[in-house]
C-alpha cells in the first residue's frame, strides 16, 4: 500500500505534500503558522486514510487466523493543519476566544513569542487559544476514527474476542509554563494515555474490563509483555 504522503502527491501533486492550506490566521508567527485549514476533503487527511486502510485490513486478513494490527496516528501532533468539520469545531465548537488559559501561563509583554530558533516557548494568548481548541478538535478526528475501527470490530464478531490497547508517546504542553510541545518533564509533557480491554471472554477480563483508573506509574516498555504473556 503507498503511504499517505504518497497518495497524496499522487492526488493533488507534490505540492500537495506541503498540505496545502485554505486560512492561517496566524502566518508570521513560528508557532502560529502551524495552525490552518486544510483543502482536502475528510477522507483524504492522514487520519482518515490511516483508518481506512486499517479498515481495508479487516477486509482482507486472513480470518482463519488470528491477527495483530497496529495503527499508529500522527495526530493530534503538529502541525495544527485541519480539515472540516474538525476545523470548524477548532474556531467555533471549542470556543477559542473563551477558552481560559494555564494557570501557569503568563505574558511578558516585552518578549517576542516563539521564534524560529525556539518554538517551544509561546507568548502570545491567542496563539495558546487558537492551536488549544485545534489540539482538542484533532483528539475528536483520533475520538471518531478509533470509533470507526470499533464498529468494525463488532460488525465483524470480533469485538468480544480483540485485545485493544490505546496508548500514545508523549503529550503536549499546550501553553503551561509558557511551553508548546513536549521536552519539559512536567505533566502535560509526559502524561499519556494507556487504555486496555481485554477480551470478554478470555481470562484477563476480569483484570483489565472494570473501568478502573489505576494511578500507579507504568512504562511503554512494559506494554511488549504483557501483550506476549497475554
Amino acid at each position: 500500500l503507498p503511504s499517505w504522503p504518497r497518495f497524496i502527491a499522487d492526488k493533488y501533486g507534490n505540492a500537495g505534500v506541503a498540505r496545502r492550506l485554505e486560512e492561517q490566521p496566524f502566518p508570521d508567527d513560528p508557532l502560529g503558522r502551524d495552525f490552518g485549514k486544510l483543502s482536502y476533503p475528510i477522507e483524504d487527511a492522514q487520519t482518515s486514510w490511516i483508518t481506512a486502510r486499517a479498515l481495508d485490513f479487516f477486509d482482507q486478513r486472513d480470518a482463519s487466523r488470528p491477527f495483530f494490527l497496529f495503527v499508529s496516528y500522527l495526530d493530534p501532533h503538529s502541525p495544527s493543519h485541519l480539515c472540516e468539520p474538525y476545523w470548524s469545531m477548532a474556531t467555533n465548537t471549542f470556543r477559542p476566544d473563551t477558552l481560559p488559559l494555564p494557570p501557569t501561563f503568563k505574558q511578558d509583554p516585552a518578549r517576542q513569542s516563539a521564534t524560529a530558533a525556539n518554538r517551544h516557548e509561546v507568548n502570545d494568548p491567542a496563539v495558546v487559544r487558537a492551536m488549544t481548541a485545534a489540539y482538542f478538535a484533532k483528539v475528536t478526528m483520533v475520538d471518531d476514527n478509533i470509533g470507526r475501527l470499533l464498529d468494525a470490530l463488532r460488525k465483524k464478531g470480533l469485538a468480544d474476542n480483540t485485545l485493544i490497547v490505546f496508548t500514545a508517546d508523549h503529550g503536549n504542553m499546550l501553553g503551561d509554563l509558557n511551553r508548546w510541545f513536549k521536552g519539559a518533564m512536567y505533566e502535560g509533557s509526559t502524561r499519556i494515555p494507556l487504555l486496555i480491554k481485554a477480551p470478554a471472554a478470555g481470562p484477563y477480563a476480569a483484570a483489565f474490563n472494570r473501568g478502573a483508573v489505576v494511578s500507579n506509574i507504568v512504562q511503554n516498555i512494559d506494554v511488549m509483555p504483557t501483550l506476549c504473556e497475554i
